[in-house]
Parts: structure tokens; C-alpha cells; sequence
């Protein structure tokens, strides 16, 4: 249940490690170096984009998953690079930041799993598989259960988008763009019954709902 859900405190580093370890058998040496070599492009990804603390975070967590020190890890894995990419945090819907946040914030989500409850008719599959997949079997049996398509979505969530400053702040705000999109296709649902033509009974009812959709919006882009 939801309690379970809850309970399990997995940041990225851990959720990405032991997701890639599920490739390997690393039991055995040539296992290990072939895990190494999977976390290394996420390794020189995180260091690349200056999150260097969480490079050692993934370090360690894949030395443990592969029995190893992390010195011994480190190796295998090599050094970065050092080339700096510059970090763009455009390109990401809400439910991409919505994903992060689930993972990587154990106090918000409670409040992602009620919110989401009243948003579902809007989500996209790969979201509500998400969703259904960590509430049924909890956030680290996840990447067992859903999708190839799904799982590499996830997968670039965790990578690519930036960890916010303020993370209440980024969570009112992908949910605010959620609720939007949510009262965007009410209005296209009921100007499209509007173009159908109405009884003379149906069209004050519709237009006034269509003014309080719109009142809505505007109430909400004005936070």
C-alpha cells in the first residue's frame, strides 16, 4: 500500500545504481567491469554538469551493489573528462519534474499521490504507469515492472533535469501547469459542445462555466 510507498527513501543515485545492476551479474569480475562501464556515463554526466557530490554518491552506491571499495570502483569507472557542459533546465514538462521530485524527495510524496488523483485524465501513460507501478510495488521494485519505453524516460528524468533550489516551489508549479492543462481541455470540451449548436436551456449554463474556467486560469498564471 501507499504506507510502503512512503516509507522506502531512495534518492537518485541509489535508484539509478541499482537499476543498472539488474543488467549485469556482478558476481563475477567481467559483470562488475561491464557495470562499471554503465555507470560511468552517468558518473561523467553528474560530474559534467558540476552535481560532483552526487557523482560520489552513485560511485558509492555501485561499489556496494558490486561488492567493491569505492577507490577499486572509482578505477574501474576512471576519471571524468573534466569537460563542463553547460546546464539547460528547459525542456521539462511537469510531470518530468513531478517524477524527480517523487524520487528524490521522500517528504513530498504523499502530496504528488493525492495531488495526481484529481489530475490522472491528463497525465500521459507513461506517467500514470509510473504512478501505478510505484504505488502497487513500491519505488524500488519500480524499474523491474514497467515498460522499456517507460524505464528510459525515468531513466533521463533522473539525469538530465536539474535539481531545484526550492523543491515545495517546484512542486506547486508542476502542479499548477498540470491543473492548466486540466482546465484547457475542459474549455476546448465545452467550446466544442458550444460549435454544436445548444438549446437555448444548455448555452448560459455552458458560457458560464467556459467564464469560470477562464477566471481560473487567470487566477492561477497570476501567482
Amino acid at each position: 500500500g501507499i504506507e510502503r510507498v512512503l516509507e522506502a527513501s531512495v534518492r537518485s543515485e541509489e535508484f539509478i545504481a541499482r537499476a543498472l545492476a539488474r543488467d549485469f551479474d556482478v558476481s563475477i569480475p567481467a559483470g562488475v567491469e561491464k557495470y562499471a562501464r554503465a555507470l560511468k556515463r552517468w558518473v561523467e554526466k553528474l560530474r559534467n554538469s558540476g552535481r560532483v557530490s552526487r557523482a560520489g554518491e552513485l560511485l558509492r552506491v555501485g561499489a556496494e551493489i558490486a561488492n567493491l571499495n569505492v577507490i577499486d570502483m572509482e578505477k574501474l569507472v576512471g576519471s571524468s573528462s573534466g569537460k563542463k557542459v553547460e546546464r539547460k533546465s528547459e525542456g521539462f514538462g511537469p510531470e518530468e519534474e513531478l517524477v524527480y521530485l517523487y524520487v528524490n524527495y521522500e517528504d513530498l510524496r504523499e502530496r504528488i499521490h493525492e495531488a495526481l488523483s484529481d489530475l490522472e485524465e491528463i497525465l500521459s501513460g507513461r506517467m500514470r504507469e509510473f504512478m501505478e507501478v510505484v504505488t502497487r510495488e513500491g519505488l524500488n521494485a519500480s524499474f523491474d515492472k514497467v515498460s522499456k519505453d517507460t524505464g528510459d524516460w525515468i531513466f533521463n528524468v533522473l539525469r538530465d533535469v536539474p535539481p531545484p533550489s526550492k523543491p515545495e516551489k517546484a512542486l506547486e508549479d508542476a502542479l499548477v501547469r498540470l491543473e492548466l492543462l486540466k482546465l484547457k481541455k475542459r474549455l476546448e470540451e465545452i467550446d466544442e459542445k458550444i460549435n454544436e449548436g445548444l438549446s437555448e436551456e444548455e448555452k448560459p449554463i455552458l458560457l458560464n462555466a467556459r467564464m469560470e474556467i477562464v477566471r481560473r486560469m487567470k487566477s492561477l498564471r497570476g501567482r
